[in-house]
């Protein structure tokens, strides 16, 4: 049923044309705009709306007129076109719009005098038609638009981008249909990958990644610099053919994009082993053409702080590799071998490699991570090193040009001699060197990141991206052409910054902590010998900032794919009116002399710096990156996309190739509270962690990974979805795996905070909705059933000890546990209906304690009959109360939380502002929903009034009568007398405190339905009652109350 309502409004949202006879332009373009007025007009009224009658009675009689004409004009023989047969797409699942039947929710806004105004449905919230009337196609296919825009202030021919898109639950299950257009209305090829789908419900496609190659003008002002392509999907299978190839033995990976081909030895794995430049495009790639030749030193060479210790990727014998990637725009290769560590002196690290490589294009894009998560033994060590650097021996004249991007559009050039290097020292401050003699050559502030080495027929170009924001980089030739991308440099260190001054380290040394991963991204462009400066700092500038793909806010809200709670935005169009296209970093940022606030260098960009060292700081909510779905913004996509990065490298909370099953006995990864240090085993006690030895003097812990009750990892989920970052995923597979310890009540110490509860689950749900792993849903599902029993059949709050009060509970924290609670329930509604029955009976103990007890309080006691006073504070309860009155149409939840937030509740404080109108951030989504629309239909279905119980043996069949909107069903039964009413009598049970039932059984109004109930021989006494849902998620009253008794 609620796939065919999802489906039902997917095509309502289409958009449908008549097509008409050309001959009378003037008419057909009347009409055209009539009908799209007649789209919009539909969007929000009933067909039987006045309005909607008159407007389709004139679209009528204009198309009789010009039939009419057309016809006359037949007869007379003129020169006009022939009319064409008027045609309407088939949809056989489109329905009308909803009339009086209830088959909708319906929500109304009021008017200026308070009145509900036109009705709207709930399902999937109201769009209203904006500038952007081609978000559907006019023949009702899928029809997407991405606006495409340029954020370097650059021409861009081509250049290959990603984008995600959200779809609608039950459209697609495959990738076959779908196909790139640009405004034209030419097929362009483009690459379809799925990132996620609607795995627990039906299995369809939930995120879609688009790569393709996009030409865009340059951003020059306010609204420029933007192209138009559309997804749609009405293709037969995208034929566009591109020259990408991709093959692969036992002992090497072999790919051809067009101009280049390249090849990646499995053996010894030095990344890029040999590549050809097809210089004189003959599509041929003999000895002439090669520009990078095989040396065993290529690749990753890791200089350890030890003498002679001087680590080769290349000699590594346990590299896994896996080809992600094979379609007609992208190849992408991944390589990783895992850390080992043994003792402090025999410390091997690890790394992970993506290789992207991209149909026509000369250049190849390298993600290099080094990682230190050894799982060879229970306790680790910091990785201290040297150095890492990236090499590749260049097959070029002796004594090549050189240019190095300077910054500002600038170049320095000279012949190699002796080698050169471009060192970005501070985010503020770089120079060139003379690799011999050490003398400064040039000197800046912000260089472009890139070196480029050619000679009188080839050369290659070196780029890095965040070149400052992440420093120190380098970019070096040496004398006898070897190319260095120097990751963390020799003649730098670690930038000490905590609570002293910030500072270099003494040691000379960097260090990764245990358990930290850090990546950087490469570009290897490789050209003929007459590039200009110009298009070498051109594509520098590209490579930094690429174009973005923005959606508009209209569809996120349509396919309620991507946040979570429903996926629900309560907004129908941007919010912003700046075009910002990339992120402005604060002016505290750049505070260098304050550890708290700087945030730049590899290991401070671009995280949460003021909790880099102690997550549990107090103060704040949660963070949110989806203010690029509010505001359409690339500024916001760059945000969120280098917030995300800041998790990824600064933070130790991640092992490579962590497996549960395989490695937790060992291992014992736990998070564990409060402010720890590791997520590794806890070993001597409560609290208490430990390194494998001390670490060196000098040296100290850079960064402490969130604990439970901080674990707000919400943003990366989101991140995911703009930017589908496979390192983000490479982290939830972990996460996955390391939340099952959570999940399955593993940890020696685990956190009894209802907060720390809400965040952990929430973690391992987002894993979830990215992997698919059914482990941790069905974990999940268990993991309700304990907090149930830990909830107070009494009360509705969680048993618990904080401030040695066991009943005493934070309306805020309670909201953080209600908001996973709902989003879990949309992951299973409408197929495993008993798991949700059991979420929503929990749920709505929360809620009654809500209302009766916590009132939105700082804290509050209910075993001492507290009632609490509301705080600002609570205000991440107010979306979850905000949408249990949508999903079951009790107004009494309505009431309470308006009164909190205009005036506070018992005295108390009334909600921030930030909770009231929704920009992106953690809250306020569902809040600004309910304070702008009225939930038009509040009438539920009547309450069952004949339900019967009868007993044979251990089986009660129960009889019954649905009413007549009634579509579907919730069953609770007990060992008590159930009761609708709160009630502290212990002889009696509150309705949602009793056992819950989610049948499949679909309603047959009026007539009588019956299911039969097995219960388990410790149960004497069984009572049961029955609550009906509509199509609306109105809540009808209990039923009668019926039992039976056994002996």
């Amino acid at each position: 049923m609620h796939i065919s309502l999802n489906l039902s409004f997917f095509f309502l949202l289409t958009i449908i044309t008549l097509a008409s006879g050309e001959n009378s332009a003037a008419s057909n373009s009347k009409i055209h705009k009539l009908e799209e007025k007649l789209d919009r007009l539909l969007l929000n009224y009933t067909e039987l709306h006045p309005e909607v009658v008159i407007l389709k009675q004139k679209i009528a009689d204009l198309k009789e007129e010009v039939r009419q004409k057309n016809r006359r004009l037949e007869e007379n023989n003129a020169k006009a076109q022939p009319s064409q047969t008027p045609a309407v797409h088939p949809s056989p699942k489109k329905t009308p719009p909803p009339t009086s039947d209830k088959k909708h929710t319906v929500i109304s806004k009021p008017d200026k005098k308070g009145q509900p105004a036109l009705a709207r449905r709930e399902d999937l919230p109201p769009r209203k038609i904006n500038e952007d009337t081609d978000l559907f196609g006019k023949k009702g296919t899928l029809r997407v638009p991405l606006q495409v825009k340029e954020t370097a202030g650059v021409v861009v021919k081509s250049y290959p981008i990603t984008t995600v898109v959200p779809l609608p639950l039950g459209q697609y299950h495959n990738t076959k249909a779908f196909r790139i257009i640009d405004s034209a209305g030419d097929t362009i090829p483009a690459q379809f990958n799925i990132v996620n789908r609607w795995w627990a419900r039906d299995n369809s496609i939930r995120h879609l990644m688009i790569n393709f190659q996009p030409t865009v003008s340059a951003f020059s002002g306010q609204g420029t610099g933007i192209a138009r392509y559309y997804l749609q999907d009405d293709s037969a299978g995208n034929t566009t053919k591109t020259p990408l190839k991709v093959k692969q033995t036992s002992n090497l990976i072999t790919v051809i994009t067009g101009p280049i081909k390249f090849t990646v030895d499995k053996k010894k794995f030095n990344i890029l082993d040999k590549v050809w430049f097809d210089q004189n495009q003959d599509n041929k790639f003999d000895d002439s053409e090669k520009i990078i030749y095989s040396n065993q030193k290529n690749g990753g060479v890791f200089l350890g702080r030890l003498p002679d210790d001087v680590q080769l990727d290349s000699s590594r014998n346990n590299v896994a590799f896996e080809i992600e990637e094979s379609g007609p725009t992208r190849v992408v290769i991944r390589a990783e071998a895992v850390t080992k560590y043994f003792n402090t002196k025999k410390h091997l690290h690890g790394f992970a490699v993506r290789i992207f490589a991209y149909a026509n294009k000369p250049f190849i894009k390298i993600d290099y991570q080094l990682q230190n998560s050894a799982k060879n033994k229970i306790f680790s060590w910091p990785l201290y090193f040297e150095a890492m650097n990236i090499d590749f021996r260049l097959k070029l004249d002796n004594n090549p040009k050189v240019r190095l991007g300077i910054g500002d559009g600038s170049i320095y050039e000279r012949t190699r001699e002796n080698g050169l290097y471009l060192a970005q020292e501070s985010h503020d401050s770089f120079k060139v060197y003379d690799k011999k003699t050490k003398s400064t050559l040039s000197s800046g502030k912000i260089a472009d990141g890139f070196i480029d080495v050619s000679d009188s027929e080839k050369g290659v170009t070196a780029l890095t991206r965040y070149f400052w924001q992440t420093w120190p980089n380098g970019l070096e030739i040496d004398s006898e052409n070897k190319l260095s991308f120097q990751l963390f440099p020799e003649w730098s260190a670690q930038w000490q910054q905590k609570l002293a001054t910030p500072h270099f380290t003494k040691t000379g040394l960097y260090w990764l902590e245990d358990m930290q991963h850090v990546y950087k991204e490469m570009l290897l462009f490789f050209h003929g010998p007459n590039t200009e400066n110009e298009e070498l700092i051109n594509l520098a500038k590209t490579f930094q900032y690429h174009p973005v793909a923005t959606l508009p806010t209209a569809w996120y809200k349509a396919t309620r794919a991507t946040l979570d709670m429903d996926g629900f935005i309560p907004i129908d169009k941007k919010t912003s009116t700046i075009d910002q296209r990339h992120y402005q970093y604060k002016s505290s940022n750049f505070n260098i002399d304050k550890a708290t606030q700087y945030n730049f260098g590899w290991d401070q960009f671009l995280i949460d710096i003021h909790r880099k060292w102690g997550a549990s700081q107090g103060g704040g909510w949660p963070y949110s990156v989806s203010s690029f779905i509010a505001s359409e913004n690339p500024s916001d996509y760059y945000f969120a996309e280098q917030f995300a990065m800041g998790e990824l490298n600064v933070r130790p909370q991640w092992m490579a190739q962590y497996s549960f099953d395989k490695d937790w006995k060992f291992l014992q990864l736990t998070e564990n509270p409060y402010a720890g240090y590791s997520w590794r085993k806890i070993n001597g006690g409560n609290f208490r962690r430990h390194f494998d030895a001390p670490f060196i003097e000098g040296t100290d812990i850079d960064a402490k990974p969130r604990d439970d009750q901080h674990a707000w990892f919400y943003h990366m989920e989101e991140a995911y979805y703009f930017t589908g970052n496979p390192w983000i995923k490479d982290w939830y597979k972990f996460v996955g795996e390391f939340r099952k310890t959570f999940l399955h009540r593993l940890d020696p110490y685990p956190d009894p905070s209802t907060r720390g509860t809400a965040h952990a689950l929430a973690h391992a749900l987002q894993a979830y909705r990215i992997t698919g792993d059914p482990e941790l849903i069905n974990a999940y599902q268990q993991y309700i059933n304990k907090l149930r029993k830990n909830q107070s059949p009494i009360h509705g709050s969680i048993s618990r000890m904080w401030n040695g009060d066991f009943r005493s509970d934070r309306a805020s924290w309670v909201g953080y546990l209600a908001h996973t609670i709902i989003t879990f329930m949309n992951e299973v509604k409408g197929k495993n209906w008993q798991a949700y029955a059991e979420a929503f009976n929990f749920l709505s103990g929360l809620m009654e304690w809500n209302y009766i007890y916590g009132n939105f309080a700082y804290q509050v006691n209910s075993d001492k009959g507290q009632r609490g006073s509301s705080s600002y504070g609570a205000q991440n309860l107010a979306d979850p109360q905000a949408w249990y009155f949508l999903h079951t149409g009790k107004q009494k939840y309505l009431d309470h939380l308006k009164k909190y937030v205009k005036e506070g509740i018992n005295g108390g404080d009334k909600v921030y502002s930030n909770a009231l109108e929704w920009n992106g951030q953690f809250q306020g989504r569902h809040v600004q929903f309910v304070r702008e629309y009225k939930k038009a239909d509040l009438i539920p279905p009547k309450a069952i009034s004949d339900l019967k119980a009868i007993p044979e043996g251990r089986r009660i069949t129960l009889t019954w009568t649905p009413p007549l909107e009634a579509d579907r069903y919730h069953i609770v039964w007990s060992d008590k007398p159930i009761s609708e009413a709160p009630t502290t009598d212990k002889k009696m049970t509150n309705w949602w405190a009793a056992n819950a039932l989610g049948p499949d059984l679909i309603p047959t109004p009026n007539k009588k339905q019956k299911i039969t109930i097995t219960t388990s021989r410790s149960i004497h006494s069984f009572y049961v009652a029955i609550f009906t849902f509509d199509k609306n998620d109105n809540m009808s009253p209990m039923s009668n109350v019926v039992s039976a008794n056994f002996h």
